[in-house]
């Protein structure tokens, strides 16, 4: 979870937090792969905050980035991704 709430009201935890592109998750003896879809990024705080979301392009190693009413390609490796707020993985098949 990236807030915390205490009594002094909600603040955002800004430990950096390691995004992979792929997941292992064991379960029962079962592994799965899961597969990065897309991921929202915050960056600032509660005074002065800003969403970018992030979604990979089938068939390919690019990303969209929305931005407002901006929208650009990127490569995984040039996101900022240290401030992930959620992240969206599919099942690898």
């Amino acid at each position: 979870m990236r807030l915390t709430y205490t009594s002094k009201g909600i603040s955002k935890l800004m430990d950096d937090v390691k995004l992979e592109q792929y997941l292992r998750l064991n379960s029962g003896g079962v592994s799965q792969e899961y597969k990065l879809r897309a991921f929202i990024v915050h960056y600032g705080n509660f005074g002065s905050r800003h969403y970018k979301a992030f979604t990979k392009i089938s068939g390919t190693d690019t990303w969209a980035c929305f931005s407002d009413s901006f929208v650009s390609t990127k490569q995984f490796k040039n996101i900022e991704v240290r401030q992930a707020y959620i992240l969206f993985y599919e099942i690898s098949i």
